[in-house]
């Protein structure tokens, strides 16, 4: 079975965890803690929570298969602040350099989604037809 890594802003945590269950419906296995993790509930442990959960994504992309990231809408002149964290494109740089098969789902947004080997597809149905040709 196929593993696969959701990459997304924080912000589309929702968006992405509904994903996962689709590709979980078509024998997709999705590992990627984030999309049940919690905001740290306590400002002093936000370190510690923040470096743990960091090196948890690591670990989580290292055993997929497939990196999976969700482009963010651009078509404004500024973005808004919640798309202004960064930690979906250090992972994407990660799966690279690990060799990981990489699917951009929406559009190109940074200059290393112009890498060779990354995919792009459409939308989350077109997604989900590239990883599962059986369910045609």
């Amino acid at each position: 079975m196929k593993q696969v890594y959701l990459a997304a802003s924080w912000s589309r945590q929702s968006e992405a965890r509904k994903l996962a269950e689709e590709l979980e419906d078509a024998d997709v296995h999705v590992k990627a803690s984030w999309l049940y993790e919690r905001e740290c509930p306590h400002p002093a442990l936000r370190e510690k929570h923040a470096r743990e959960a960091g090196y948890q994504d690591i670990r989580d992309i290292y055993e997929c298969d497939v990196f999976v990231r969700l482009a963010d809408d651009l078509s404004q002149p500024l973005i808004p602040s919640h798309l202004a964290t960064g930690a979906r494109m250090f992972e994407q740089g990660l799966a690279y350099g690990l060799g990981k098969q990489i699917y951009v789902v929406g559009g190109r947004q940074m200059l290393f989604d112009y890498m060779p080997h990354v995919c792009h597809v459409r939308d989350k149905a077109q997604l989900i037809r590239e990883l599962c040709p059986q369910i045609l």
